[in-house]
């Protein structure tokens, strides 16, 4: 069976299974938790609204979000190192939805593209690189 055969035909895992696995690999700080904040990454796993795309995408990217708005209010008032971090962690929220999304049994595509916008965005822009 060819990959692209395995995942069309891969179900949509339920919401407290994709939790259960969310969980593990947070704890074992496997990909694609092996660098994002564990307190805020368990936060999110259990706010996790459901696994349909849309949903999936959206509950992720909302964590990036905010960690990009306390990025932007770091800069403003001058803290580099915070507001390096909280890209960094923007970052890997965006990359969560990504990686879990193509990778690892969740949620099947539409909702990558999303993802895939916000993260060529707003997660490095060139004032933080510099």
């Amino acid at each position: 069976m060819s990959a692209a055969t395995s995942r069309t035909s891969t179900p949509t895992p339920t919401l407290p299974e994709a939790q259960q696995w969310l969980r593990e690999h947070l704890e074992q700080r496997k990909n694609p938790f092996n660098a994002i904040g564990h307190d805020a990454a368990a936060r999110h796993i259990e706010a996790l609204p459901g696994t349909d795309p849309r949903s999936w995408a959206g509950h992720w990217l909302a964590g990036a979000e905010d960690f990009a708005t306390r990025a932007r209010r770091a800069e403003e008032s001058g803290d580099r190192e915070e507001a390096l971090e909280n890209w960094w962690q923007a970052y890997q929220n965006a990359s969560a939805d990504l990686c879990l999304a193509l990778e690892h049994g969740a949620p099947r595509r539409p909702g990558c593209s999303p993802a895939a916008t916000w993260a060529r965005g707003p997660y490095c822009p060139p004032s933080s690189t510099g």
